[in-house]
C-alpha cells in the first residue's frame, strides 16, 4: 500500500513540476516579449544626437558647477536624488540648459 502511496506522490510531483515549468516558460516568455516592445517603443521615441542638439542646449558639469557655485560632490548627490540629472548626448553627460535654468530661477 505504501509502495502505490509513494508512485502516486512521485507522479503528482511529476506533473506539478511539469506544470510550474510550462507556467514559467510562459511568463518569461510573456515579461521577454514586453520587455522587447517597450524596448522598441523607447528606440522610436528616442531622438537621435542630431535631433537633441537641435532641440536643446546643453551645459557641461564645470559649467554648472560655476554657474550655480556648487562643489562636484553636490552634483553627484543631486544626480542620484532626481534633482538635476545629466543626460547623455553622444556619448558625454551634460545638463540641459533649461534645467539649470530653473534652479537658478531665471
Amino acid at each position: 500500500m505504501e509502495m502505490v502511496a509513494e508512485s502516486m506522490n512521485d507522479d503528482f510531483s511529476r506533473h506539478l513540476n511539469a506544470a510550474i515549468g510550462c507556467l514559467v516558460r510562459e511568463t518569461v516568455k510573456e515579461v521577454v516579449a514586453e520587455m522587447e516592445e517597450q524596448r522598441m517603443a523607447a528606440k522610436r521615441e528616442k531622438p537621435t544626437q542630431e535631433e537633441h542638439s537641435q532641440q536643446q542646449e546643453y551645459m557641461t558639469r564645470k559649467e554648472v558647477m560655476t554657474l550655480l557655485k556648487r562643489c562636484d560632490s553636490t552634483m553627484t548627490k543631486w544626480a542620484k536624488r532626481g534633482y538635476l540629472v545629466p543626460c547623455c548626448v553622444g556619448g558625454k553627460y551634460l545638463y540641459r540648459k533649461s534645467d539649470v535654468l530653473k534652479l537658478v530661477g531665471k
